[in-house]
């Protein structure tokens, strides 16, 4: 389940460009305000939303726009659709997931 290299590629690159704007980062955050500080939640929220709006994307009718939320929940299920057709152990693949979701045990992923 690593991330795919273009998303490393992209990450360092965003980061390279971020620390050379930024005067004194915080060199523990990945995503940084322009003050150098990490960026909560809610101000990364306000972000997606509004490169979802930039990118023109509408939802169906009676639909709502996605949030980010909603991408750790679409990793998560293709993640276990994609061991269930592998044969893959899938407490095994639930307990890796725990992991990268950064709950506390795989109880919390189920």
């Amino acid at each position: 389940m690593p991330i795919h290299p273009s998303t490393t590629t992209a990450l360092v690159d965003y980061r390279r460009a971020a620390t050379a704007l930024i005067d004194k980062p915080d060199g523990k955050a990945l995503f940084l305000t322009w003050t150098g500080t990490r960026a909560d939640a809610g101000t990364i929220e306000v972000a997606f939303r509004g490169l979802i709006d930039y990118l023109g994307y509408a939802p169906q009718p009676g639909g709502r726009p996605p949030r980010l939320h909603d991408m750790r929940h679409s990793f998560s299920t293709n993640t276990l659709i994609r061991a269930h057709q592998d044969g893959s152990d899938i407490d095994a693949t639930v307990a890796v997931l725990a992991t990268y979701l950064g709950h506390v045990s795989p109880a919390s992923t189920y």
